[in-house]
């Protein structure tokens, strides 16, 4: 926006800059075995996450911006589930103004499904669905769903 306005480069930086600290990204994958063959996980974590149906949920750093483990659930809703209540615990006051990317590989409809508990629960100014890069999904693979937010 800040370039779409007009703005000097220099400020336009400086606002991203800024805003890179307020965003929180989250996410997590359908399946482990994508993350196994680009070497972000041994094959036994594969199997074993695999086998007991554990859905990582990932958060890119900003500072150093790396993936990070965040948390471990067992099962797809739950891992869902859990992203809302980060989302929650990172924006206490629902009724502050947020702006919502919901991103997704090949799951389109639950990330609508998504979209529509956020808009429930929060008071969006925008919110978005788009789809990962084909270099991120080759990485995360199918399913993988991914919600970046921050508030006014």
């Amino acid at each position: 926006r800040a370039a779409a306005s007009g703005q000097p480069i220099k400020d336009v930086v400086a606002t991203a800059e800024r805003m890179k600290q307020r965003v929180s990204e989250l996410l997590t994958v359908d399946t482990l075995t994508y993350m196994a063959k680009g070497g972000r996980i041994g094959n036994a974590s594969r199997f074993l996450g695999s086998l007991l149906n554990v859905k990582p949920i990932l958060e890119l750093n900003p500072r150093t911006g790396i993936v990070e483990a965040l948390e471990r659930v067992r099962g797809r809703k739950k891992a869902i589930d859990r992203m809302i209540k980060i989302m929650e615990e990172r924006i206490p006051d629902p009724h502050s103004a947020i702006h919502v990317i919901i991103d997704q590989a090949d799951a389109m409809e639950e990330a609508q499904g998504l979209r529509e508990r956020i808009l429930a629960r929060f008071d969006c100014r925008d919110i978005h669905i788009m789809g990962w890069s084909p270099v991120i999904g080759t990485h995360l693979g199918p399913g993988t769903l991914g919600l970046s937010f921050y508030s006014e």
